[in-house]
């Protein structure tokens, strides 16, 4: 939602201003592989906001997650 996207960017300037740094830069730096990748985008916050879902997108992303929370 709107509000979820003006959240995120509101922490990314929060953080910047208590540590910094750039958030994305951040998680960049500090994981790696599949992780990275979801944690970046989370933290971009540049997803089309709307009720419409991309299936593809979300099935992306699910992998994505199932591929981090398995061993």
């Amino acid at each position: 939602s709107q509000s979820s996207l003006q959240e995120i960017t509101d922490l990314k300037g929060e953080y910047k201003k208590k540590y910094k740094k750039d958030l994305v830069s951040d998680v960049q730096s500090e994981t790696s592989g599949e992780l990275r990748d979801v944690l970046v985008e989370l933290c971009k916050g540049e997803r089309q906001q709307g009720s419409a879902v991309d299936r593809r997108l979300a099935k992306d992303d699910a992998k994505k997650l199932n591929k981090v929370r398995s061993p």
